[in-house]
Order: C-alpha cells, then structure tokens, then sequence
C-alpha cells in the first residue's frame, strides 16, 4: 500500500461503526467534489483472541474480523453509490493510528471518526483520532457524531497537517 504522488487522494478509517461510516459517507462525498480516489482502510489489530468461543464469550478476534470486512465491503458497495473511485483496504498486525498516517502519508486528506463525549463542553478525541492530528503530514477531518454528520455536511473539525 504504497501511495504515489501523481495521484490525488482521500484515506478513510474504517472499524465497523456508526460513526466511520459516517466518516466514509462524508468522505465519499469530498471525493466527489474533488474528483479524486478515496481510500478505505481497515486495520487488524495485533492481538490475538484470548477467550475460547463457548456460549456468552465474545467471538474470537478472527471472526469479528471477518464480520468487519463484510461490512467494510458492503458499506463501499453503498458509498460507491455516490462516488465509484473506492479502494478498500484491509491492513494487518498492526496498531491503527501508525497504520492510517502510513496509508496518509501521501494523500490530500485523512478523515477519521471519533465517538462523541458528552462529559466536557468541548469535544474530545479518541486515541486513534488524537494521534492522526497530531502526527499526519496532510490536513485531518474528524467526523464525530453519525447523526449530525448526516443532518449537515461539514464535518466535526478539520485540522491542518502537523508540521514537520
């Protein structure tokens, strides 16, 4: 996954929620106005599953894995809908912020989805998101809330590249 310069484009993170499926929404959108590729990309975490499959544990790592993908696949057959130039993106072993800002490291823009907090006046970011604004070479988006993403389009903040 070694992203060329020529070529403009836009990286989504993907984990399966509601709120990075709206990051994906919105950012099939901004791919559209920009005319540009949208990258879609999951990461398979390193840990391993430590608990056996009996009933009322939760499923092995490799099956919620497997559950994700079908829905990373199923969500870019939606988004596709509004902007056909979707590349998705599995990436393994590896932790999610370093692997986002490595699938970045060329594009125009990284979109990434934090949960909403409703404890502080102000929002706050998720380790993953904090990380990605902290240490992205390109401007990042941070889409928060899956309703309020859909009711308007802008997103929750859009910050520009850390500096080198």
């Amino acid at each position: 996954m070694i992203p060329t310069a020529q070529h403009h484009r836009i990286v989504v993170g993907f984990d399966g929620s509601a709120v990075s499926l709206a990051a994906l929404e919105w950012a099939a959108g901004e791919a559209r106005a920009r005319d540009c590729e949208l990258w879609v990309v999951h990461v398979l975490d390193r840990e391993k599953a430590i608990r056996p499959g009996y009933a009322g544990a939760p499923p092995p790592r490799t099956d919620r894995h497997s559950r994700i993908v079908r829905h990373l696949h199923r969500a870019v057959r939606e988004a596709e809908r509004v902007w056909p130039r979707i590349v998705p993106f599995v990436v393994g072993g590896d932790l999610v912020a370093p692997a986002l800002l490595r699938a970045a490291a060329e594009a125009d823009l990284l979109v990434v989805g934090t949960p909403e907090h409703r404890s502080l006046e102000t929002p706050t970011l998720g380790s993953t998101a904090a990380a990605c604004v902290r240490e992205a070479r390109c401007p990042v988006v941070i889409v928060s809330h899956p309703a309020r993403a859909a009711r308007r389009r802008g997103p929750l903040a859009l910050v520009p590249a850390a500096r080198a």
